[in-house]
């Protein structure tokens, strides 16, 4: 099992806040919707059984994710493939080129 930081990093977005646990060697992000749009997305599908996906979409939390990499010094780096974890976070990964002697 990974282990990712136990702090989320904050990353404001004009259509949200995102919270984002990077993982110290394996070059992976999880994120996730701030928390009021997590509790909004589960009163949204008890409401409806589960009908409406209110789930923000998956470029949009990439959009986060390379937000958080260039907050960070490593906006250079390229996200390189993007899954659903467990509703609502999506796990992200990328890659650094290496720097020129």
């Amino acid at each position: 099992m990974r282990s990712y930081n136990q702090k989320a990093t904050i990353v404001k977005m004009p259509d949200e806040t995102y919270r984002l646990y990077d993982h110290p060697t394996d070059n992976t992000l999880i994120v996730s919707p701030g928390l009021g749009r997590v509790v909004a997305i589960g009163i949204t599908q008890g409401a409806t059984l589960g009908l409406a996906d209110a789930m923000t979409p998956e470029q949009r939390m990439e959009a986060a994710a390379r937000q958080h990499l260039a907050n960070t010094g490593r906006g250079a780096c390229s996200i390189t493939s993007g899954y659903l974890l467990v509703k609502p976070l999506y796990e992200f990964s990328y890659t650094c080129q290496q720097r020129a002697p």
